[in-house]
This record gives structure tokens, C-alpha cells and sequence, in this order.
């Protein structure tokens, strides 16, 4: 940073405690944003990412960069009154800070999804048809379910109701096996991802053409320097 620009320690601290989805940001990070002021908004420029990496490089041994990074799924029946909707755990790259991130790390991979679903129809005055729907995380495959049988087949799978989806805003969860493949999660490049797992959701004779609710989905998210 520039020696000859003047922060007070009073501002650094407080960009301190913003971190990334309720993490501490690391020192380096929060420095640079508050030259900015532009506090977790934008990408870092190749010369702010840098001595980013660098400064974290000289000043931890800590290998691995944990956070929580989160995606909006809307949950949409189709003209055909089915729900088929997938979001791919590859989202992540499109998740606020991730960006960023990106641009100082090389490698990611993603170890939880969580989800929180919340109806719409439990409080709408709509008359819609409403039937059981169906939410599983499929590690190895983004395509959208089929059939009842094969949602219910599916071992983390949980069920609703649509006009009441997962009450008490349920919070689901899976977690990947510790050891991580290249058929299911391995290291990616931040510059690009090939991640296979995702959040899928089913449902069949209900509405046409109904938004049903809204999945806030987080991801555990790992980041790394090739170096390490």
C-alpha cells in the first residue's frame, strides 16, 4: 500500500470486521478496500489483488481460505405445472466476493451447500394446486430430475409440500465426503470451474406458471494458492 497514504486505525478495524459472509477478512483484504472505499463492492484490480496475495502469502501459514459464499434460487413451476429447477453447485462463481476472491487465490472447491427455502404460497391469497415436492443435492450430475421415483431415490432427499415449502424456513444441508475426487469436487481453477454437484427440486400436478418460493442457498467454500 502506499506509504503515503494515511488511514486511521479506527476505519481499517471496522472493514476488519465486515468480512465475507460473516468471516473475518483478512487483513490485506480489508486494507485494500478501505483505500477504495468501497468496502466488499467490485473486483480488485490486478495490482490490488496482487499484494493481496502476497501480504497473506508473507503473513500466515493457514493453507486453506474458508468462507461462506451465497446464491438466490427461485423456484418456478413451468407451462407444463412441473417443477424441474437445478442450480448447479458451479453458482458459486457468481456469488458476491467471489470475484474477488478469484482474483487472489488460485484454486477453489466447495465442501457444504446449505439451503433455506421460503413459500411464497403459505401466505398468498392465489388459489393455486399444490402437491409434494421433492429437494435433493446430487454430487456427481446437473441434470433436472424426472420423476417422483427418481427424486425419492435419492439418499439426502427431503420432502414438502409446495404451498408450504420446508416450513419454519428447513434448513438443509450436505456435506461432501471428506476425500474429494475428480468425478465429484475436486480443486478448481478460480478462473474457471467444472463443478458437477447441485440442488435439485421436483414436483408434478400443480400449478402452471407459479413461483412457489425462494431458495437462499450457501456454500462452505475453500480457496487456496497453488504454492501451498
Amino acid at each position: 500500500m502506499n506509504k503515503s497514504t494515511n488511514h486511521s486505525k479506527a476505519k481499517l478495524n471496522k472493514a476488519k470486521g465486515k468480512g465475507f459472509a460473516g468471516r473475518q477478512m483478512h487483513p490485506a483484504i480489508a486494507q485494500i478496500l478501505v483505500a477504495r472505499n468501497t468496502i466488499g463492492e467490485g473486483k480488485f484490480s490486478e495490482r490490488e489483488a496482487s499484494l493481496a496475495r502476497s501480504v497473506i502469502q508473507s503473513s500466515t501459514t493457514q493453507k486453506h481460505f474458508t468462507v461462506w459464499l451465497g446464491y438466490v434460487q427461485v423456484i418456478t413451476s413451468s407451462v407444463g405445472a412441473v417443477i424441474q429447477t437445478v442450480t448447479p453447485d458451479s453458482s458459486v462463481s457468481s456469488a458476491p466476493h467471489f470475484s474477488q476472491l478469484s482474483g487472489i487465490f488460485d484454486e477453489f472447491r466447495v465442501t457444504e451447500v446449505h439451503c433455506l427455502v421460503d413459500s411464497y404460497n403459505k401466505y398468498s391469497k392465489t388459489t393455486t394446486v399444490s402437491g409434494p415436492i421433492f429437494m435433493v443435492h446430487d454430487e456427481s450430475d446437473s441434470t433436472a430430475l424426472g420423476s417422483t421415483a427418481q427424486s425419492a431415490a435419492i439418499g439426502n432427499v427431503v420432502v414438502s409440500n409446495t404451498d408450504d415449502m420446508f416450513p419454519d424456513r428447513y434448513g438443509y444441508g450436505h456435506r461432501y465426503p471428506k476425500e474429494h475426487t475428480s468425478a465429484l469436487n475436486s480443486w478448481q481453477p478460480t478462473s474457471g470451474n467444472t463443478l458437477v454437484g447441485s440442488l435439485k427440486w421436483w414436483s408434478t400436478g400443480i400449478s402452471a406458471s407459479v413461483t412457489y418460493g425462494t431458495a437462499i442457498i450457501r456454500y462452505k467454500t475453500e480457496f487456496r494458492f497453488l504454492t501451498d
